[in-house]
């Protein structure tokens, strides 16, 4: 043990003093770029809307349907600003949406939108769990905002059967949340 650190110490001693500077200046550039990454992500979520879509429901009529939103809460730290929504389909069907623009969501507070998006798809054959409610549908509706910071969040959520969820399925009782 004692010859272990006699070497250790021998080795310090025999450092030069620009070389230890130069460890010093390393060191101090990568505690001043991990105290900037810490500053910059707690800057960006504490301006960071979270939009939770509340009243929606999911309707079917064979190849059609049509989404439903009455309500849009903003859970997040900062406000929602240029709220708007996009439907999309994928190969062979259709898909379009009337969403009120809203300017500004402020934190914490909700805002009635009464949106509609009708849709048309073609199942394809595919199935999610075996059951005639749970086809796959070939439809995204998604959810932009921008934040102060002007960083545009999006919101992706997908109907599976009768349910509407960002990766997971989610019963009608429940938010859509993620954005």
């Amino acid at each position: 043990m004692r010859e272990s650190s006699a070497v250790f110490a021998s080795f310090l001693t025999s450092v030069s003093p620009a070389a230890w500077s130069a460890i010093a200046a390393i060191a101090s550039a990568i505690a001043a770029w991990l105290t900037w990454r810490i500053n910059r992500n707690n800057l960006l979520y504490s301006v960071r809307p979270d939009l939770v879509l509340d009243g929606w429901r999911l309707e079917t009529n064979g190849d059609d349907g049509s989404i439903h939103v009455a309500t849009v809460t903003n859970y997040g730290r900062g406000p929602a600003l240029h709220v708007m929504a996009q439907m999309t389909a994928g190969a062979d069907s259709w898909a379009g949406s009337t969403w009120p623009p809203i300017e500004i969501l402020p934190a914490g507070q909700s805002r009635a939108v009464s949106a509609v998006g009708h849709f048309s798809w073609s199942h394809d054959g595919r199935q999610f769990g075996g059951s005639r409610d749970n086809w796959i549908v070939g439809l995204r509706l998604s959810v932009f905002c921008w934040d102060t910071l002007n960083y545009r969040h999006e919101l992706r959520l997908n109907p599976h059967g009768n349910t509407l969820s960002p990766l997971l399925q989610m019963s009608a009782e429940s938010p859509a949340r993620g954005l």
